[in-house]
């Protein structure tokens, strides 16, 4: 007897919603939907990177994307970097692009940069999702924003090989994941529910990089039913969210102790700030020796806090 397709997705769902896990092999979708909350094409990068922005173009039509970054970082303009910044990041990229080179799950997945640097306003979304081998309703959630340079598929490739069981998703948005609207992350997670015909009984817990942790935080004080928590790496809280993001206690903040707003007192601040909350609020670690690229150089510092904070 043929089962038609909707047949299929409708005894998928009945399963999900008993709570019986689903086994399939772990993979890499790539996700795209009608958006009006696209970035807009990328500008303003100074006269340097734009002089260089056309052979960077060009690369990212020919070239799988760790030779773009090694490319980009041989010109780190682009990226917004200085040289020495630029230079210490390349063996530590490197090693992880080798590592997904070698990974079934993510040998083939194609880069997101050429539509983060895309020449015009996208008309549709992307993101890229990380599905487990198993998933059931209570498989959780995590959304990613990434930082300036683009959505970077290692970051990807990090957090679903320290959280396998978690579904892992990343919206591409331009060059800077800080200009985000809830709206586009909104419509991330309704794609990714749609292509997996799952919905998690919880909501998503909401990590940002960088840039994308500014806008992670502006996004979780606007709505904050919508996550379970928020966890920054490598920023601070913005000083329009500032007061809302710090009264909550299921938000925090990740830094390397030699990152500038760290060494120029601003991170002790918010402490003393968070000491004077009797109901307590967000909170603050340091990774010790690390700068702004501890995702990177201290792996399993960074895995420990966010293991700790993603219960």
């Amino acid at each position: 007897m043929k089962v038609l397709p909707s047949a299929v997705w409708v005894v998928g769902m009945l399963v999900l919603r008993l709570g019986v896990a689903v086994s399939t092999a772990a993979e890499v979708r790539i996700l795209e939907w009608e958006s009006r909350f696209t970035a807009a094409p990328v500008t303003g990068l100074g006269r340097e990177a734009e002089a260089w922005l056309p052979t960077f173009m060009l690369a990212l039509e020919t070239l799988p994307e760790s030779a773009i970054v090694a490319l980009a970082l041989s010109q780190p303009a682009v990226l917004g970097l200085p040289p020495d910044q630029a230079s210490g990041l390349l063996p530590l990229v490197t090693r992880r692009y080798e590592a997904m080179a070698v990974d079934p799950v993510y040998a083939r997945v194609p880069s997101a940069l050429p539509y983060c640097f895309a020449a015009t306003r996208p008309m549709k979304g992307r993101a890229t999702v990380y599905v487990p081998d198993r998933l059931a309703p209570a498989t959780k959630l995590l959304v990613f924003l990434h930082g300036y340079g683009g959505s970077f598929l290692w970051y990807q490739h990090y957090l679903s090989e320290r959280f396998p069981d978690r579904v892992v998703l990343c919206p591409a948005f331009g060059i800077s994941g800080g200009a985000m609207s809830v709206n586009y992350v909104r419509e991330a997670i309704r794609a990714a529910e749609a292509e997996l015909g799952w919905r998690p009984t919880e909501p998503p817990d909401l990590v940002g990089l960088s840039a994308g942790g500014f806008g992670a935080s502006v996004i979780f004080a606007s709505s904050l039913s919508d996550f379970s928590s928020l966890l920054v790496l490598a920023a601070y809280p913005p000083p329009a969210v500032e007061t809302s993001v710090l009264e909550r206690s299921n938000a925090a903040f990740l830094a390397g102790d030699q990152e500038s707003f760290v060494l120029d007192g601003r991170w002790r601040r918010w402490q003393e700030v968070q000491r004077k909350r009797s109901k307590g609020g967000a909170g603050f670690s340091l990774i010790a020796g690390g700068g702004h690229f501890f995702m990177l150089s201290h792996p399993d510092e960074t895995t420990a806090w966010l293991r700790e904070k993603l219960k």
